[in-house]
Order: structure tokens, then sequence, then C-alpha cells
């Protein structure tokens, strides 16, 4: 929720000198045993699925 709300304030948000600015986020979550290249692996997923699904999302583990 706290990514989804940073994301969308961005959005609505006015920068002097940019016409349009959007966030896309990947979101994971620590599950026992990770390693940080684990994570960070499945964060880029995330990522990936919200810039492929047309950008400006917020994309969280779906399992």
């Amino acid at each position: 929720m706290v990514a989804e709300k940073i994301r969308t304030l961005i959005a609505d948000h006015s920068f002097d000198g940019i016409e349009h600015v959007t966030l896309s986020v990947g979101i994971t979550q620590y599950r026992e045993g990770d390693d940080i290249e684990q994570i960070l692996h499945r964060v880029d997923i995330n990522l990936y699925h919200a810039k492929q699904q047309g950008r400006n999302q917020t994309i969280a583990d779906q399992d």
C-alpha cells in the first residue's frame, strides 16, 4: 500500500519542466532463507511485469 501511495503521489505531482512522471514498482517480501540475490531477482521480475503491463503501476508477488 505504501508503494502504491508513493506511485500515485508522483504521478499526480507537477514537476517543474517535466511534462509527466510515472513510476513502476516491483515488490516482494522476505522469505525465510532468502539471500539478497533471491530477493532482488523477485523484485526485478515484478518490476519487469509492471513495465510490460503498461508501466506506472505497482506489482507484488502473486504467491
